[in-house]
């Protein structure tokens, strides 16, 4: 379920207990490597729960979307990064300041730590962003904020399978002259099902069904997936 550039597939693990998410993993420890946790699941078990996903052999995507003042962000990037965390969601709307606040923490505890930038909430569209930011195009808006994660050091982006094809490769040498490998995209998405709704408010408006997009990067995976 890996692939040689990272992992074709991450299981977004969207229970509500710990106890019950331990549970799927168990069962799905023997293909499965990648593992995403929310601030639902995060909020509900906290580090102690990560670290016990972690012994179990799986690396942790945190999807926390980090958004605050630069140093508040710099001082959980900080912490996150000397526990062992596999890659960790920032948001781009923070702006640069905070972005390159979060890539020197990272690079001063020497940590492999992907840090991730979230462009737009793929539950947002046109008219939801012309209210908190009028004048502005969707599109438009995921192109700058993916550009300045790449030029702010960050090692992907997070976004929609329709936008992933438009932004930045990342490839090449990080600002500030820290090396990285070649940069990745991951998105969110649904199965290739008929019958399902074109828009789905819950799992975000702007998604593509697996088999048209998971050749493009890596995919998140989670409320679709069920074990028995």
């Amino acid at each position: 379920m890996t692939r040689k550039d990272g992992p074709g597939l991450i299981l977004a693990v969207d229970v509500k207990r710990p106890a019950e998410a331990e549970r799927i993993l168990d069962l799905l420890k023997e293909n499965l490597r990648y593992v995403k946790i929310g601030p639902r699941l995060f909020a509900a078990g906290g580090m102690q729960f990560v670290r016990r996903v972690m012994r179990a052999g799986f690396r942790v995507f945190l999807d926390l979307k980090l958004h605050d003042i630069p140093n508040t962000v710099a001082e959980a990037v900080d912490l996150f990064a000397r526990k062992g965390i596999w890659a960790l969601t920032l948001h781009a709307s923070g702006g640069e300041e905070m972005l390159r606040a979060a890539v020197s923490a990272k690079a001063g505890v020497g940590s492999s730590l992907m840090l991730l930038g979230v462009t737009v909430l793929t539950s947002m569209d046109q008219i939801s962003l012309d209210m908190i930011s009028p004048g502005s195009a969707l599109q438009g808006t995921i192109l700058s904020r993916a550009r300045l994660c790449e030029d702010c050091g960050l090692e992907g982006i997070v976004c929609s399978q329709r936008s992933s094809p438009r932004c930045p490769s990342f490839h090449g040498q990080a600002s500030h002259g820290c090396p990285r490998d070649q940069g990745r995209s991951g998105s969110p998405g649904r199965p290739e099902e008929d019958g399902l709704p074109g828009r789905c408010a819950a799992d975000g408006g702007r998604l593509r069904r697996y088999r048209k997009t998971h050749r493009k990067g890596s995919i998140a995976v989670g409320r679709h997936v069920r074990i028995f």
